[in-house]
């Protein structure tokens, strides 16, 4: 499998806690006592719990010791879950930064390969707490695009759900953007009409250099406004020159929109649908979701990833739970007359095929 979206985790092991691992961004004490009181209350989390202790051969009870001792050499554990995922390549979120020192880390410490995709979010958001001009933002996002480009970055990503949602409009003007940036709220939260500027000619520029890039939809932690991340609101920017020339890649499959963004994957050519994320968080839906996206896009637009972060053992459950849940779709759709041949074929597409033609080719 090619992983197709994952970021930085720990460097080194230690005892295993599975509440340090979820989608909370509160921080301070009373966070950090929520996240111990409800770390094992969550399916997913007494799901990798279980398998984990069975992969290192020892009751859950004496997990957090086993996995100290089992990660007491860091490199050999991390590739070992990684050969045990299937894992063969990844392509790594390295935030705002300019180089491959990242994925040059971790490639050296998971002895496979890793690229790297440029965010633009940032950098937007590092220059307005500066009190950089609108003008200003643009022309250094633009830059930033055509350095990771030239450094050989393998595509771009967005997070503007997180920011000022998905609706992004295709009519920003240099003048509206400046005006968005008095807006009496938090950066996150501010210069709707710059970070949508912004947005639309960075996807011009990775258009241009053949980089795909890829948008934030559906769920995610707590610091996003869920109803702002339906990727149907991105219709408007997929009609523009920029955003029906670039490869957009819907990550997460738009949960709970899943459909929604097969619609768009299936009536835009330049648009794949990815799945990722729900594969850690809501590991039982994912058969029902591969299913609803297999039989509504062309499996040629369908891409496959984990989201692991902060420890490699999401990236390893995440895996799993992909390959146990494409045996149930493949199933599923040799029991409705698909040949035999025709499920392969979307098999290798689906966890490698697309992802190396997307991104590595």
């Amino acid at each position: 499998m090619i992983d197709d979206h994952g970021h930085p985790f720990a460097r080194s092991g230690g005892p295993w806690n599975i509440a340090s691992i979820g989608l909370f961004t509160e921080e301070g004490a009373s966070a950090d006592r929520r996240r111990q009181e409800v770390g094992g209350k969550r399916l997913w989390a007494n799901l990798i719990d279980q398998r984990l202790a069975a992969y290192l051969k020892c009751n859950v009870a004496d997990l957090p010791e086993a996995r100290n001792e089992a990660s007491a050499n860091w490199p050999t554990y991390v590739r070992g879950l990684l050969d045990d995922a299937n894992i063969v390549e990844s392509i790594f979120d390295v935030g705002g930064e300019r180089s491959s020192a990242v994925s040059d880390y971790f490639a050296d410490l998971t002895a496979r390969p890793v690229h790297w995709l440029g965010r633009i979010d940032p950098i937007i958001d590092n220059l307005m707490e500066k009190g950089a001009d609108a003008e200003t933002i643009v022309s250094e996002v633009e830059r930033y695009c055509r350095e990771a480009i030239s450094a050989g970055c393998a595509g771009f990503k967005t997070a503007i759900a997180y920011r000022t949602g998905l609706a992004v409009r295709a009519d920003m003007t240099i003048d509206a953007a400046q005006k968005s940036l008095t807006e009496p709220v938090p950066v996150r939260r501010r210069g709707k009409a710059l970070r949508d500027l912004a947005f639309q000619r960075a996807l011009g520029i990775a258009a241009e250099g053949g980089r795909p890039f890829q948008v934030h939809t559906g769920f995610g932690d707590s610091s996003l406004r869920l109803s702002e991340s339906n990727p149907l609101l991105l219709e408007e920017l997929l009609a523009t020159e920029e955003g029906s020339s670039a490869s957009v890649v819907l990550i997460h499959s738009g949960y709970p929109w899943t459909e929604e963004l097969g619609f768009l994957a299936l009536s835009k050519p330049n648009v794949f649908a990815e799945v990722s994320l729900i594969n850690i968080f809501t590991p039982l839906k994912v058969t029902e979701r591969i299913l609803q996206l297999v039989e509504l896009v062309p499996t040629d637009r369908i891409i496959f990833g984990t989201d692991g972060h902060e420890q490699p053992e999401t990236f390893w459950f995440a895996a799993h739970a992909l390959h146990q849940s494409w045996e149930q779709v493949a199933q599923e759709l040799g029991r409705v007359g698909a040949s035999a041949s025709w499920i392969e074929e979307a098999r290798h597409d689906l966890f490698e095929g697309n992802a190396r033609r997307l991104y590595l080719d």
